[in-house]
């Protein structure tokens, strides 16, 4: 028996929005990347059983230069589905796209997005602190068996916005 194997994942482009020229913050862990590794799409009762691709990841964020705490916020856009609650890879084989997301928390039921579709990562940094790090969860659901086989990825930005 022949088994196609379907790799994913999901690579972040960085933008920042800066809040206060003399002061700097950014993304510490550039580029960050997630891979949910391989993928069985289909099942075969008492062979192969398809089942949720799980994985995590982590974006940290530092700043130099800060004369007070400041506020930011972790918005991450939709990617190539142009909807933030329905995110999916494009594959190479062609066929259909693979479906995912990315979750602030680890019971993945809060996707993370812009702040308006989906709930964006916030905290504050204070001028003494190191890197803030924050886990994000990432799932591809099971039983997507219209997938061809191949590598599947998406591009994401990530916009941090901070300001005094």
């Amino acid at each position: 028996m022949s088994r196609a194997r379907f790799r994913a994942g999901v690579a972040m482009v960085l933008s920042m929005l800066a809040g206060q020229a003399l002061s700097a913050c950014g993304i510490a862990n550039a580029p960050v990347n997630l891979s949910f590794g391989a993928y069985t799409p289909i099942s075969f009762p008492g062979k192969v059983a398809s089942a949720d691709a799980d994985s995590t990841g982590t974006v940290s964020i530092s700043c130099t230069g800060l004369a007070q705490t400041v506020s930011y916020a972790l918005k991450l856009s939709a990617g190539r589905s142009t909807n933030i609650l329905a995110r999916s890879m494009g594959g190479t084989g062609g066929g259909a796209d693979m479906t995912y997301n990315l979750f602030t928390d680890a019971s993945r039921t809060t996707v993370w997005g812009d702040g308006a579709s989906g709930t964006s990562f916030a905290g504050s940094i204070a001028p003494t602190d190191g890197p803030v790090s924050h886990t994000f969860y990432g799932r591809v659901p099971a039983g997507q068996s219209a997938l061809r086989a191949g590598a599947f990825t998406d591009q994401l930005v990530i916009t941090l916005e901070y300001s005094p």
